[in-house]
């Protein structure tokens, strides 16, 4: 067998390898969306034949423009936009100061021996 042929076996190979994984990843999103829409099904179910109010399994409610409630599995969680943005951009902050160390000090980190 020649080096050509060997090549293009082992592409096949790695083509056919990529198709399982993309299959097996698709089943994962669609069974995870059935999980979801199961449990967000019977919640409802029942919450209606019970006639509750709260909790709910998963939801959403805007409380203010920058405060949101989620309901997730019965538990409340507030979330403020505000709080998350000044976080974000804390972050964006760091990276790009360390960004800036490492392109100023780059001849310090990298030595080049001939």
């Amino acid at each position: 067998m020649s080096r050509i042929e060997r090549k293009k076996e082992e592409q096949a190979q790695i083509r056919v390898r990529e198709k399982r994984v993309r299959g097996k990843l698709l089943w994962i999103v669609v069974l995870f969306f059935l999980l979801f829409g199961g449990v967000t099904a019977v919640d409802e179910s029942i919450r209606w034949m019970m006639m509750l109010e709260e909790p709910k399994a998963f939801g959403y409610n805007k409380i203010s423009n920058s405060l949101h409630e989620l309901y997730i599995c019965g538990e409340k969680v507030f979330v403020d936009e505000e709080e998350i943005k000044s976080t974000v951009s804390q972050a964006k902050n760091g990276v790009e100061v360390f960004l800036k160390v490492l392109i100023d000090k780059k001849d310090q980190l990298v030595k080049f021996e001939d």
